[in-house]
């Protein structure tokens, strides 16, 4: 894990999954802007984050935003590393 980003307000954090895939984490405590997001081959390939109000970037089209609750890290976490959702 690397901290990419550290300021007195906020935080990015990147863990490595494989070569080319990595997990980003940022949290803003000024605004409380939270991004999860899984980055491939340098373009987010899945997400969730709460710009706005909490959406989610979806495997199948993470260019769309579509409407959610605030996830559980475990369970984005989860998506991240095996790419399914929890059933």
């Amino acid at each position: 894990m690397e901290v990419v980003t550290r300021t007195i307000v906020a935080i990015k954090l990147r863990v490595d999954v494989d070569g080319a895939r990595f997990i980003d984490v940022f949290f803003n405590q000024r605004n409380r802007r939270t991004d999860l997001s899984v980055i491939d081959g340098g373009r987010r390939v899945f997400g969730y984050d709460n710009l706005g109000n909490w959406h989610c970037h979806p495997i199948a089209a993470p260019d769309r935003h579509e409407a959610c609750s605030q996830p559980e890290l475990e369970d984005f976490l989860r998506t991240a590393v095996t790419g399914r959702r929890k059933s």
